[in-house]
């Protein structure tokens, strides 16, 4: 129950990063014909449903583990079993290049960016620059602030931006708890 927690919080901090009403999702169908974009099965019926289970079907194409958003544009149509597969992975290590070249095309995400190392989404990393932001973020997640930390550390190791060096008024105790976690 705690680890569904925890997840939980993970997503929840993830989306912290997402502008609403960025998403239409009839569109995204509509762009990849109601077929999941890796085998193409048909996905139509989920029109009919709640959006709920619209939403299940849609993958970030630049994860949101890199602090992506959940766009229009940023959306992929996959089934349940091949938005778990590609779940957290950069898009070259997901798809054919063929496919990325299509997905290119669909989407408008430079295909330089997809075969890529993996990026953190620059918003994203401009946010965290924002004194104010930051402790909101540890307001709000200050149950679980290790995934905060975890974050911290996994930008810090690629980019060498740390979000906790702000002048944001939180404990440096939070830059040792981070650092322990390395």
């Amino acid at each position: 129950m705690e680890q569904h927690r925890e997840a939980s919080q993970k997503r929840r901090l993830y989306t912290q990063f997402e502008e609403p009403n960025k998403l239409n999702i009839n569109e995204i169908y509509e762009r990849f014909s109601c077929r999941c974009f890796k085998c193409g099965i048909d996905l139509s019926d989920d029109l009919s449903g709640d959006a709920p289970q619209k939403v299940g079907n849609l993958d970030h194409t630049l994860p949101v583990y890199y602090l992506w958003p959940l766009t229009t544009n940023n959306a992929t149509l996959l089934c349940r079993d091949h938005n778990g597969e590609k779940a957290e992975k950069w898009p070259v290590a997901f798809y054919t290049d063929q496919e990325l070249r299509r997905l290119s095309a669909l989407t408008g995400i430079d295909y330089r960016l997809m075969i890529g190392d993996p990026a953190f989404n620059p918003d994203a990393l401009n946010w965290l620059k924002n004194p104010s932001f930051i402790e909101t973020l540890f307001e709000k997640f200050a149950r679980y602030p290790n995934e905060l930390l975890r974050l911290r550390n996994r930008i810090l190791e690629r980019t060498g931006f740390d979000f906790l060096d702000t002048t944001a008024r939180i404990s440096p105790d939070w830059r040792k708890a981070a650092d322990a976690l390395r």
